[in-house]
């Protein structure tokens, strides 16, 4: 693989990512981003994005929660969770991939790493043209 790469602000990967497409449309752009990334703080970019649906391929982790800061409830965290951070259960509704795209062409599936063929397929079918956008979590997959 011939590739670049750049690390964002959080919250900030579809800014930087819609920029470089915008500046090189040559380009295959790929995120590595999480939920907490795309769902909360990134959360207006993801909306924004998805409305002008450039042509970017995003992989997002959802763990639903904050794995890096010990345990604090996310955006997808599923409302009643035990965490560090809400021990009597978060109490606020968690965060639906799927709405932010119900408005525009997106491809949608739920997939894991752990089912790989489907993974494949999903990845496959992003970049045979078929879709212009993939939002790949490993819980969620997102197009």
């Amino acid at each position: 693989m011939n590739l670049d790469a750049i690390h964002t602000p959080h919250g900030r990967p579809l800014t930087a990512a819609e920029a470089i497409k915008t500046v090189r449309p040559d380009l295959n752009v790929i995120v590595l981003s999480g939920d907490g990334d795309l769902g909360s703080i990134g959360g207006n970019h993801l909306l924004h994005t998805s409305r002008r649906n450039p042509d970017i391929t995003v992989f997002c982790n959802d763990n639903e929660i904050y794995g890096l800061t010990g345990g604090q409830a996310g955006p997808t965290t599923p409302k009643g969770t035990k965490t560090l951070t809400s021990p009597q259960g978060y109490l606020t509704r968690l965060f639906v991939w799927s709405h932010p795209h119900q408005q525009v062409p997106y491809f949608y599936a739920r997939t894991t790493v752990y089912h790989l063929n489907h993974f494949k397929t999903c990845i496959v079918r992003r970049f045979s043209g078929r879709v212009s956008v993939l939002w790949t979590l490993s819980a969620t997959v997102l197009s």
